[in-house]
């Protein structure tokens, strides 16, 4: 029973560092973008997404670190990786089917 309350404390410590790092990271990266950027918003938003990633992946690797999780420090810090990855590959897409749409057609 000790050792299903010591996991349960040990998630609910993961999610809350990972939420935290994740909403402190969004919001200060998408503040310090915006003051240099502020006409483009999909940079902005893509700034913060990356900032807020990178800061819940982080996170979550130090308290790991200090719970002495090293497997865990390890999945967050490739977890972070896959996840600016996904925001890199998801903004490019985005960008392209702009680009498409604005181009005129050439027929």
């Amino acid at each position: 029973m000790k050792k299903r309350g010591r996991r349960r404390a040990a998630r609910a410590a993961v999610w809350n560092e990972l939420r935290d790092g994740f909403v402190k990271g969004f919001v200060s990266t998408g503040l310090l973008v915006a003051l240099r950027d502020a006409g483009d918003s999909r940079r902005v938003l893509r700034a913060a997404l990356q900032g807020g990633t990178a800061l819940a992946a982080a996170s979550v690797a130090a308290g790991a670190v200090g719970r002495r999780a090293p497997t865990t420090a390890l999945a967050a810090v490739a977890a972070g990786a896959l996840g600016l990855c996904l925001v890199d590959r998801l903004s490019e897409a985005e960008a392209g089917s702009a680009d498409e749409a604005a181009a005129p057609a050439n027929h």
